[in-house]
């Protein structure tokens, strides 16, 4: 007895060779379509022909996101004492106190 989790593959059909006669034979349709019952019932069954939005992140969370690298980390740091130092020699080119 088979296993019902191994399957044997079934062979994979070329649609593009196919004519139209023999596109339309494999999917039991016809050249009208689908009737609107149809539709409906397929809807029903497989749902609509849709992919679901993934949920997005935040702008903060991408803000947090590029912090976590270490040469971000580091660039920042040197921008800190860059800064620190500039306003440090600005205070005694000006003579501020």
């Amino acid at each position: 007895m088979e296993n019902e989790n191994t399957k044997t593959p079934q062979p994979e059909v070329a649609f593009w060779r196919m004519n139209k006669k023999d596109l339309l034979r494999h999917f039991n349709q016809n050249d009208s379509g689908f009737t609107d019952s149809e539709v409906s019932q397929l809807h029903k069954k497989y749902g609509f022909n849709e992919l679901k939005e993934e949920e997005g992140e935040s702008i903060f969370e991408k803000i947090w996101e590029q912090f976590q690298d270490t040469l971000v980390r580091i660039l920042l740091l040197a921008a800190v004492i860059s800064f620190i130092i500039a306003l440090t020699q600005g205070i005694y080119y000006f003579n501020i106190r």
